[in-house]
């Protein structure tokens, strides 16, 4: 190690709330250099740049907004890592980064998705993701995000991603009017990724989640649970129990809010669709692997039919109640354009959208 990069080294300190407050615009204006601009930077601004980054920052708003900052600008410079100096320090300071990652919060969750995008090789969805989070243009190309990738695994390798989201909190009131990346955000990626994991204890966490669902249902959270399906039905998933029977009744019950009760069903039926096709597909191909065991993943005729008449509250044009029975095709099919009650607020969203809708109407 070099006299400058040891000098750099007892040089990091907590940042003060004033510190962070001037460092984050400098960040930001280097953030659009490298983005709007598309200049390089100088090996010396690289080593400066990489030496406040490795600054512990403050805890709160502005000590989270450091640390995002701080990903996107290495995500998106190229020419951020300039020599082995500057190599040794980002190393460094990734190291550090990923610890935060286990920490919990929205720092925390955006690290573990950026992670999972480049485990997955959907470097594409790193931008934007950045971009939103920090309300700023961020590129990042897919030979750099490679790059970064072989360095991030050396770190933090996948099964420490699907460990560390093991301990996500839930979300409470979680809606489609919440906004930023979530704990759910980060399960849905990793289950609905090109190499699809699960958290341990996904089908504990989920209920969970689903209790504390608000209306307008959030869209991320019925690809989390299509995904969460379709990994029971997968050859990773046979050994792994989903939802109880017990748990899914207490779902489905009246006590429960509405998006709760969709959702619940939402699962059941989409459980049952993977089933039959998972036997379908057992006969047609000799030697396939077995079904899952009756007492891991399987629902009983009772479940459904007990829940087969519950109201959905929905109103058709002339503002009056319908009651959704799950057995009624044909009652179903005429539910094509349906308004829900108590939804009609000023953002025009829904409790149930129309492709949800739609989706219960083809799964029954």
């Amino acid at each position: 190690m070099t006299k400058a990069s040891k000098k750099t080294e007892n040089s990091v300190k907590t940042l003060t709330q004033i510190q962070v407050i001037k460092v984050n615009h400098l960040l930001i204006l280097y953030l659009n250099i490298v983005n709007t601009c598309r200049l390089s930077l100088q090996p010396r601004e690289s080593r400066e740049l990489v030496s406040i980054m490795l600054h512990k920052p403050p805890a709160g708003e502005e000590g989270d907004l450091f640390i995002k900052l701080s990903l996107s600008l290495y995500m998106s410079c190229t020419s951020l890592n300039s020599n082995i100096e500057v190599g040794n320090m980002i190393r460094r300071w990734l190291t550090e980064l990923l610890n935060y990652s286990y920490e919990g919060g929205r720092k925390g969750e955006l690290i573990l998705l950026t992670g999972m995008h480049l485990y997955s090789g959907t470097y594409e969805m790193i931008g934007p993701i950045l971009s939103q989070t920090t309300g700023l243009k961020v590129n990042v190309s897919a030979g750099h995000a490679a790059t970064i990738q072989t360095l991030w695994s050396q770190i933090q390798s996948e099964d420490q991603i699907v460990s560390a989201l093991t301990n996500v909190p839930v979300t409470p009131g979680l809606s489609g009017l919440v906004t930023g990346y979530l704990p759910v955000h980060c399960i849905s990626q990793l289950i609905n990724s090109r190499a699809p994991a699960c958290p341990p204890n996904l089908f504990t966490w989920l209920p969970q989640q689903l209790r504390e669902t608000e209306e307008p249902i959030p869209a991320v959270l019925c690809e989390l649970i299509s995904g969460s399906v379709n990994f029971l039905m997968s050859n990773k998933g046979r050994t792994m129990s989903g939802i109880s029977e017990t748990e899914l009744s207490s779902l489905l019950s009246p006590s429960n809010n509405m998006p709760c009760r969709v959702l619940a069903f939402y699962y059941l039926l989409l459980y049952r669709k993977g089933l039959s096709d998972l036997k379908q597909k057992t006969e047609a191909q000799r030697g396939a692997a077995p079904l899952p065991h009756d007492t891991q993943c399987h629902y009983s005729e009772t479940t459904l039919l007990k829940h087969s008449s519950f109201t959905l509250v929905i109103t058709c044009s002339t503002t009056q109640q319908c009651t959704l029975h799950s057995l009624n095709y044909s009652y179903l099919s005429s539910l094509s354009c349906v308004i829900p009650r108590n939804c009609l607020r000023r953002t025009k969203q829904r409790l149930i959208s129309q492709n949800l809708v739609k989706t219960l109407i083809c799964l029954m």
